[in-house]
């Protein structure tokens, strides 16, 4: 099962019944889904002309209906920028630009009375929600960008532009929550971690991939003939181990990329999804453009647990799946390759 933003539409796809939209259009920025594909959560940024803007929305039940997380339980109105999910939805993150990092938990004896809003979703008019949402601890504010969390939620990756990537332990209990700074200062793009929370492969915008296999204590630099080069990254995805690893090109380049990197003019034109089987110790670019005057600018990838499914989604360039580790790739049918696509989140 698929879920996925375009820049107004959430939507979600389903072999059965193929592709079904949900709620109205809306400045959708970031999703993250419960291995079951059940448990979502998506976040909109702050617009003077949307009414709900700066919002975090939860569904528990496939997107069938979505709760939309009021002002009070995440400290108001944000730029939320990512967000990431446990494996059982019940422990969820969500990042804003030039703020804090937000954890949330379940609440037991939960007794919230719902009211439904004009574009179909609900929020609390009385009572206690069954999630509470709360800041994380020594995470400070900062530019996050994305977002990446283990299994059982217990450990939590975040990457700032201009920063470090910081590791949240104990993120079940935002109270309790540490955090430490890994990596070298960057600006950090795109994030994605193994189930157990021990690998981690994080993208900086314009220059190269990194991976760390020790929970962030040291971090490789991707380079050489077998590692991508320099790219406009936009996301990364990994398996449940993290050997297969799936990252979009956006392929923005200045003019003199191809001198000052040693690309073609050919590939300099083109948005690739480079995929890895092995960890990130070697790689293969997929280059999914009719030509070199018509390339698909990647904005979003995911990953299944075994890494044998992997989807990618673009800006106007549709929504594609593999289902053999990146292989070969097949544009999904139903819906429309004109939507400018900005995020994907996929079950186990």
């Amino acid at each position: 099962m698929l879920a996925f933003l375009a820049a107004r539409q959430l939507a979600q796809y389903d072999p059965a019944p193929a592709w079904e939209a949900f709620l109205p259009s809306k400045s959708w920025t970031a999703i993250a889904s419960s291995a079951d594909g059940f448990g979502l959560v998506a976040s909109t940024a702050t617009r003077p002309d949307v009414a709900d803007g700066g919002s975090l929305y939860t569904s528990a039940d496939g997107g069938v209906t979505w709760l939309l997380n009021s002002e009070g339980t995440v400290g108001g109105r944000k730029a939320w920028t990512a967000v990431a999910s446990s494996a059982d939805g019940q422990h969820l993150a969500g990042a804003a630009t030039d703020d804090a990092i937000f954890l949330s938990a379940p609440v037991e004896g939960a007794n919230a009375v719902y009211t439904t809003a004009s574009d179909g979703s609900r929020f609390v008019a009385s009572g206690t929600p069954s999630l509470s949402w709360s800041e994380a601890a020594g995470a400070g504010k900062r530019a996050w960008t994305a977002l990446a969390s283990s299994a059982n939620g217990d450990t939590v990756y975040a990457a700032a532009w201009g920063g470090a990537i910081w590791r949240g332990d104990h993120a079940t209990a935002a109270e309790e929550s540490s955090w430490t700074a890994t990596g070298p200062s960057a600006d950090w793009r795109a994030l994605a971690c193994s189930a157990d929370g021990a690998a981690v492969v994080a993208a900086v915008a314009g220059g190269a991939i990194y991976v760390s296999a020790d929970r962030g204590a040291s971090w490789t630099e991707k380079t050489g003939a077998s590692a991508p080069p320099l790219r406009e990254w936009a996301a990364v995805s990994c398996d449940a181990n993290c050997k297969t690893i799936v990252a979009a090109d956006q392929y923005r380049r200045p003019a003199d990329y191809d001198l000052v990197n040693g690309a073609s003019k050919a590939d300099r034109l083109k948005g690739g999804l480079w995929v890895s089987t092995d960890g990130g110790a070697t790689w293969k670019a997929r280059y999914l453009a009719a030509s070199d005057a018509d390339p698909i600018a990647w904005t979003a990838v995911a990953a299944s647990d075994d890494g044998v499914r992997l989807a990618a989604a673009a800006h106007k360039g549709g929504v594609w799946s593999s289902e053999d580790s990146g292989a070969t790739w097949e544009m999904l049918t139903g819906v429309s390759s004109d939507l400018a696509f900005k995020a994907l989140a996929s079950s186990s």
